[in-house]
């Protein structure tokens, strides 16, 4: 074999080399190529991922944020409610006590509750009873009858308004018209029952 003819054959086994080779080498850069693009996905996925996430639980946060604060919001404007319609009542309850203290079939009724009350929590002897003028005579026997008490000294009070209060040795029973309004929130606790009551 001439030597020219060598030379094209030995150029012809390394251009096959060359090919071969870099075929080889771009197959493999582009095996690289596809697995960092991959990676880039994957990286970017889990990025935007995490993003959202992190969005989506601020909203969230914000959201319950909100909500608590409408939440007490709105209790306060029911307090404010309550607190205003409460303050309308407490006159209302307080001319409707002295109204009944007043009304002579109304007086009775009370002064009747009252007396059954003491009966039951009072010792039945020696009472003093101090109350609001406007109680007659034959109103005052009726009561002492009811109340099965062996002594019953009345005493007419001007400085009480309405109702009247039942002294039974140290024990007291105050069924004045300060008295029963004595305890402001216990009663408007009771206000707000009947009124609860009364809406359903």
């Amino acid at each position: 074999m001439s030597r020219e003819l060598r030379l094209g054959a030995l150029l012809g086994a390394i251009e096959d080399y060359r090919r071969t080779r870099c075929d080889e080498v771009i197959a493999a850069a582009g095996r690289e190529a596809g697995a960092l693009r991959h990676e880039a996905h994957a990286a970017a996925r889990a990025k935007v991922r995490a993003t959202l996430a992190q969005e989506r639980a601020r909203l969230e946060a914000e959201v319950a944020n909100r909500q608590a604060r409408l939440q007490t919001e709105r209790r306060l404007a029911v307090q404010r409610g309550i607190s205003t319609l409460l303050g309308e009542a407490w006159p209302l309850l307080r001319a409707a006590l002295a109204e009944a203290w007043a009304t002579p079939g109304l007086r009775r009724a009370w002064a009747s509750r009252q007396i059954a009350a003491a009966s039951a929590l009072l010792p039945r002897q020696r009472w003093r009873i101090r109350h609001a003028p406007g109680l007659g005579e034959e109103e005052r026997k009726s009561l002492a009858q009811a109340s099965e008490v062996s002594s019953i000294e009345w005493v007419e009070d001007s400085t009480i308004s309405a109702g009247f209060a039942i002294e039974a040795g140290h024990n007291v029973l105050d069924a004045t018209f300060e008295g029963l309004l004595a305890d402001r929130p216990a009663l408007e606790s009771r206000l707000l029952v009947l009124l609860e009551d009364e809406a359903r």
